[in-house]
């Protein structure tokens, strides 16, 4: 349900932003869309940084290779 919330405010932002850019009020619009771009780039982020061999290694070994896991 969160997520829905989230999803939705994510989505008003952005259109929001995108009608209020072709009014008087640029500046406001213009806030709008760096609120609907800053989800964006801190998921990009996570992604980039997430280390997928550890996950690989936890979600698929079994309870003794969770020592191996832990030294990647």
């Amino acid at each position: 349900m969160l997520l829905l919330i989230f999803l939705a405010l994510w989505a008003f932002s952005l259109f929001y932003g995108i009608s209020l850019i072709r009014t008087d009020r640029r500046k406001l619009g213009i806030r709008y869309l760096i609120i609907f771009s800053v989800p964006l780039g801190i998921f990009t982020l996570a992604f980039w940084l997430m280390d997928y061999e550890f996950l690989n290694c936890m979600f698929n070994g079994s309870s003794e290779m969770m020592d191996y896991c832990s030294t990647l």
